[in-house]
Order: C-alpha cells, then sequence, then structure tokens
C-alpha cells in the first residue's frame, strides 16, 4: 500500500470540500484515531490550563486518560471508567470554580469531549476531536489573559501544534494501513464512510450503553479490532509536549 504524504492527502480533502477540509481529513481517519486526536488535544489545554484542586485534577485526566486507552487497546481501570462521564467532569470543574487561575470553561469543554469518545457514539468522534481545537483556542485566550502574554503569536503557536499533531497522526495511520479515505459528508450520516465500525459492533455484540460499564465495553471492542487486524494509537506516538509560550519551565 502506498503512504501518501499529508499534503497529498490535505489537497484532496480541500478539493473535495473546500469549505469543510479540516472536518473532513479529521472525519476520514479511522475512528480510534479521532478519539486519539481529541485526547491529545485535551493535553494540551490541561497544560495551559492546569487544574489546582487534586480532586478536580484526578477526575480530568482520569476522563482524559480513559480516551487515550480507549484509542491504544489498554483497559479502562475502574477510576477512568467513572470518570469519563459529563457528570464526572462537570462536578471536577464545579470544584475548581471560584479559584484565582484561569477560568475552567475550556478545560470542562475538552475533558467532556474526552469523555464522549469513550461512553459516546462513533459518529461524535470526528465532532469531538473538530471541536477540542476551539477548546484549545478557547484555552490559550485564558492563559494568555493571566500570563499578560501577546496573544496572537501563542495562539498561532498552539494551532501548528495541532496541526503537527495531525499530520503525525495521519502519517501514522497511513503507514498502519489506515488510510485516509473520503469521509463522504455530503451523504446522509447513515451512508457516510464509517470504516465498518458500525458493522463490526454488530457483529460482535457490542451494544451502546448510555454512560454504564463502559470498561468492558471498550474491551471488547478492543478484542474486535485485534481479530480484524486493526490498528491501535498510543499517546506517545505525539511526543512530549512542551512549555507554554510565555510561561516558565517547572
Amino acid at each position: 500500500m502506498t503512504v501518501r504524504p499529508f499534503e497529498t492527502i490535505l489537497a484532496e480533502a480541500t478539493r473535495r470540500y473546500p469549505d469543510r477540509a479540516g472536518v473532513a481529513l479529521i472525519e476520514g481517519l479511522a475512528p480510534l484515531a479521532r478519539i486519539a486526536l481529541t485526547a491529545r488535544v485535551a493535553r494540551r489545554v490541561l497544560r495551559l490550563l492546569p487544574l489546582q484542586v487534586d480532586t478536580a485534577r484526578r477526575t480530568v485526566e482520569n476522563a482524559v486518560r480513559a480516551a487515550e486507552k480507549a484509542a491504544s487497546g489498554d483497559s479502562l481501570t475502574e477510576e477512568e471508567d467513572l470518570a469519563a462521564r459529563d457528570e464526572s467532569v462537570c462536578q471536577a470543574c464545579d470544584l475548581e470554580a471560584g479559584r484565582s487561575g484561569p477560568g475552567t470553561a475550556a478545560v470542562r469543554r475538552v475533558a467532556i469531549r474526552a469523555a464522549r469518545c469513550v461512553y459516546g457514539l462513533e459518529i461524535a468522534f470526528g465532532e469531538n476531536a473538530f471541536l477540542a481545537g476551539f477548546d484549545l483556542h478557547g484555552a490559550v485566550e485564558s492563559f494568555c489573559r493571566f500570563h499578560g502574554t501577546d496573544m496572537g503569536h501563542a495562539i498561532g503557536t498552539e494551532m501548528a501544534a495541532m496541526e503537527a499533531d495531525l499530520r503525525t497522526l495521519v502519517g501514522f495511520a497511513e503507514k498502519s494501513q489506515e488510510p485516509w479515505l473520503d469521509p463522504n459528508l455530503d451523504r446522509i450520516a447513515s451512508r457516510q464512510n464509517d470504516r465498518g465500525w458500525a458493522g463490526m459492533l454488530k457483529a460482535h455484540r457490542i451494544a451502546f450503553t448510555q454512560k454504564e460499564h463502559n470498561g468492558p465495553r471498550w474491551q471488547k471492542i478492543h478484542e474486535a479490532i485485534r481479530h480484524a487486524g486493526g490498528c491501535f494509537y498510543p499517546p506517545d506516538l505525539f511526543g512530549p509536549i512542551g512549555t507554554p509560550t510565555g510561561a516558565s519551565s517547572p
């Protein structure tokens, strides 16, 4: 199989969807790749806006780690399973409210997107990843206001870093024989390209469980993917995240 460079895939997405190339790029990735991107963006937000309340920080970290494990093929712990829910993330961020640091709105949003990758339907994975980019943008603005740093430069730097993550992810997927496929955005949802995800779940009798028992559900999904010779996306494929622009190294 030919491994296409990112520029070739971007050109194809832009030609096919001139006003929605970014959406098409993400929707054309495999489901686990979209989860991996959502979790990676969440990591970028948490590095900009770290939570100060221990309980809140642990819950949000567990929600993001649950998404990372869903993408990487690892088993979720009970704590991660419980954290990967809207109500858990909201309760954690409420504990953080009123602190003197930057607001928690972006953290709340991006952590919920990560959680929804764990308990939600595959059709929302791409939306979660795409909207997480807006959460990152908002996080940069909050960070810059708090630290008094140049917002334009910081936003440019973070968006470039996110694009680099997407390039890395696309390259990894191509080399792993899960190439970008035209997501057929112009078709109704039921006829868009889901890469056989719905069929795989049905064949292995894996049901959507409305936020309950998601750890066992993901074990079944991982087993099905391994059986089909599919690919997993470990968080370390992206590399370390550096110190934010305008912040001092620890």
